[in-house]
């Protein structure tokens, strides 16, 4: 706000991935689609920097930022654990909920 004007500009069609909670640029844009294509652009990534074997025990963490409504952060959360569990690989602890949040 200090500079008078918006550090980004967004399409009403589109969403950011990646974006940093001061408005740091994201690493890509997207067509707004479903929830299930948000989540396995952002999984992919993971886990090509964190490869996970079958039998593997993780903790999942789904951050809503603040605005976005818990049952959609939990609608999130289940394609999630659905990517997870046909790799065989086990949640033993998930946090959904705004634990990190923006303006």
């Amino acid at each position: 706000p200090a500079v008078g004007h918006p550090s980004f500009e967004l399409p009403d069609d589109e969403v950011e991935i990646g974006m940093g909670i001061h408005g740091e640029p994201g690493t890509k844009r997207m067509k707004i689609g479903n929830c299930n294509a948000y989540v396995d652009t952002l999984l992919d990534t993971i886990l090509a920097d964190m490869p996970l074997a079958k039998d593997d025990e993780i903790a999942v963490l789904v951050n809503g930022s603040g605005s976005t409504p818990i049952m959609e952060l939990y609608v999130c959360y289940n394609r999630v654990a659905q990517r997870l569990e046909e790799m065989g690989i086990k949640t033993v602890r998930n946090y959904v909920g705004n634990y990190m949040t923006s303006l």
